[in-house]
Parts: C-alpha cells; structure tokens; sequence
C-alpha cells in the first residue's frame, strides 16, 4: 500500500513515484496477462490529471496488445516504444476505483511463477469479457441519461401545471377582485 498526502492551495503539484510489482503476471498459453488495482476507491479529493508508464523487459507486439481500463474514468493508453507504455487519466473523480488490464504476447514476460500459469487459452475469452463488461457500462449510462431526462422533464411538466394554477388563481382573484370593486360602487 502507498500512502501519501500533501496539502497544497497555492497551485498544482506533481508526484513520481517508481516502484517495481513483482509475480503479477499470469501466463496462458496464447498470451500473457497484467491486472492491477492500483486506486482504491478511499480518496476524498478529485485528481485533474494523472500518468501510469509501465516498462517490461521485452519487446511487445503492437498489434496483439490490448489495455483495458476500469472505473469511472477518461483516459487513453498510448504505445510510448516496443517496451514501455502509459496510460494517461484525466477528471478522476474522489473515491473511484481504478484498474488496469494488458494482455500482450506470451514470452514478453520471460520468468513466471508456476502458480501464475493457467494452462488455457484466455486471450479471446478476456476481450469477450471485456468487450461484455463495456456494454454493460454502456447500458447503466444510457439508463442514468434516461432516468435523468425522464425526472427533468416531469419537472418540466410539474412547473408548468403548477404555474398555470398560480395563474389561474391570479387571474380569478383580479376577476373577484374587479366584481367586489364593482358591487361596492354601486
């Protein structure tokens, strides 16, 4: 675990930290797999901006890797050379979980652990579950927008209604109002 704080009101600071992870790696026999959960969600302050760069040892093959993020996140992972890779976040919110996921080809990783190993074939299966996994996040935002639109626009309906009363009650006590007038010329 890192922990770290720092208060600052006068303008931004940035943070490098370097750190090796070791035996995280799980080894399939058609590919190779990084997942990592690297923010909890137990910060109480939005991060505007922030950059992960992971170096591996050997040379990655651009056109089987895939990087998939996790979170309530925008971000984007960019190819920086055959070895080293970043993944740039911007607008994190406060206590929002994030993690990562890279699939690569086998052998970039040279030396894993036998219990790392799973002995299948998972590299179409993780992009399915991925892919699966994004359509569901999809989902809940279009039903978020819906049920918003839906409660914004009873809103509008119930402002509307409830200042056509007020001016249906307006307009009959200046008419009460006109008839009193009247019969108290009389």
């Amino acid at each position: 675990d890192l922990t770290l704080f720092y208060s600052n009101e006068e303008g931004n600071v940035a943070f490098l930290i370097e750190y090796d992870i070791n035996d995280v790696i799980v080894k399939h026999l058609d590919c190779e797999e990084f997942y990592w959960s690297f923010l909890r969600n137990n910060f109480d302050q939005d991060i505007p901006s922030f950059s992960l760069r992971f170096h591996f040892p050997n040379r990655l093959n651009t056109n089987t890797f895939k990087s998939f993020l996790h979170g309530d996140i925008t971000s984007k992972t960019i190819i920086l050379d055959t070895k080293t890779i970043q993944t740039n976040f911007n607008k994190l919110k406060k206590n929002t979980e994030v993690s990562v996921r890279f699939i690569f080809d086998k052998d970039v990783i040279l030396s894993v652990s036998s219990a790392k190993q799973s002995g299948l074939n998972a590299y179409q299966d993780i992009i399915l579950l991925e892919d699966e996994k994004l359509q569901i996040d999809k989902q809940k935002e279009e039903q978020t927008i819906l049920i918003t639109n839906v409660i914004m626009n009873f809103c509008k309906v119930f402002l509307v209604i409830l200042f056509s009363f007020w001016g249906l009650f307006l307009l009959k006590f200046c008419r009460q109002k006109k008839t009193n007038e009247k019969k108290e010329g009389l």
